[in-house]
């Protein structure tokens, strides 16, 4: 048979170079991962890198927040740095085993601050600290003072979960005994979802604002309130976390050891909150000693409160059964404190066991918005002193 040319064909190389494309393309996005890229540079908000939050949460101490090992990928950080405080870095691998106690061996007052802030820790650390210099207020920059109620009842015990949505533990937190105040990350998932079911079963909702850490490498997620942030910027961080659910009462801080130092941010995001509709409360989850949320809520006539004790700062039932005997020693002593715990399972499990026992020890578990300090109408003749 005599060898024939073949004709030119147009059409199979055309179908040719779109089945060699979508090859391509299909291979990008399934094996090498180019789905979260795609995504990423065509949504106009940025995604969570859940593994990365986990990774840091895990890694440092100085905001509370514990993550499991096996839910973590590799960690991919730089080292803490310490240059500051004075002090041998601490290694990545001695970051993961680290604890309280050897921490508070280092006599270093000033590495004491900058590696733990007042998280589940015994106050008396920061007497040892050296004092920060605060700038004295010009007298037309002076605020006038606002004279506030206290909370009025005897053994009232508020407990916030925060970290709400990020897990499939939230779920177990929502229906654990009521009423919890539970306080969700604006960008976790499911919101609207999750936040019907948790009131519908009497629990109380906040959202938990991200915001700025001292250590830089702790990812609060997108939309983190920062000292850097221009007033806009805050306001339209604030309007976006506020956004993703009704029914919330207040805020409290996700983070935070940074900003809640920053006074002029702390004043805007007081004066944010007394402009919004309702009575939108300010807890501080007093991630730092040195924070001046309180302290700015106070003088804007802002209704706040301050967390008393972290109650799952070590994961282990004894240090979580121990916190929770605090807390009730405050509230009697006191007649109200507020907790604040992470929906971990050690969490979860003494909770479940410790709530029904609160009626024979005389204790009323409640939500946070009956321990708020209310504010009155200001004194003219008072300014606050700083």
């Amino acid at each position: 048979m005599e060898y024939e040319d073949r004709k030119f064909n147009p059409t199979k190389i055309i179908i040719f170079i779109l089945i060699g494309g979508a090859a391509v393309v299909l291979s990008e996005l399934f094996l090498f991962g180019g789905i979260k890229k795609v995504v990423q540079n065509y949504s106009e908000e940025p995604l969570v890198n859940v593994a990365s939050l986990r990774d840091q949460h895990n890694l440092y101490m100085d905001d509370g927040i514990y993550i499991e090992p096996s839910m973590m990928s590799k960690p991919k950080m730089p080292p803490v740095s310490l240059a500051k405080a004075k002090v041998d870095p601490i290694s990545r691998e001695d970051a993961l085993s680290i604890t309280i106690d050897e921490i508070l061996a280092n006599q270093n007052a000033v590495a004491l601050a900058n590696i733990m802030p007042a998280v589940g820790i015994d106050k008396e650390i920061y007497k040892e600290v050296e004092p920060i210099e605060v700038l004295k207020i010009e007298p037309s920059n002076q605020v006038a003072v606002y004279e506030y109620d206290k909370p009025k009842g005897q053994g009232m015990i508020a407990i916030i979960i925060d970290d709400m949505g990020i897990s499939l533990r939230s779920k177990l937190v929502e229906v654990l005994p009521a009423p919890l105040t539970l306080s969700y990350l604006p960008y976790a998932k499911n919101l609207k979802e999750r936040t019907t079911r948790a009131s519908k079963n009497g629990h109380e909702l906040m959202v938990h604002i991200p915001m700025e850490a001292m250590n830089e490498y702790m990812d609060g997620g997108p939309k983190v309130l920062k000292t850097s942030s221009s007033d806009k910027e805050l306001e339209d961080m604030l309007d976006w976390g506020l956004s993703q659910f009704d029914g919330f009462v207040g805020i409290n801080n996700h983070m935070g050891s940074k900003l809640t130092q920053d006074e002029n941010a702390m004043n805007h995001i007081m004066k944010y909150l007394k402009n919004k509709d309702g009575d939108l409360f300010f807890i501080d989850s007093k991630t730092i000693g040195s924070s001046v949320a309180a302290k700015s809520a106070r003088n804007l006539g802002v209704p706040y409160a301050v967390r008393d004790v972290f109650i799952d700062h070590e994961q282990t039932p004894e240090f979580i059964e121990a916190a929770l005997l605090e807390l009730e020693g405050l509230a009697n002593k006191n007649g109200y404190a507020i907790a604040i715990g992470h929906p971990h399972k050690e969490t979860i499990a003494a909770l479940k066991a410790w709530l029904p026992t609160l009626k024979d020890k005389g204790l009323t578990l409640v939500p946070a918005s009956k321990l708020i300090n209310q504010p009155k109408p200001a004194n003219d003749n008072l300014v606050a002193q700083y």
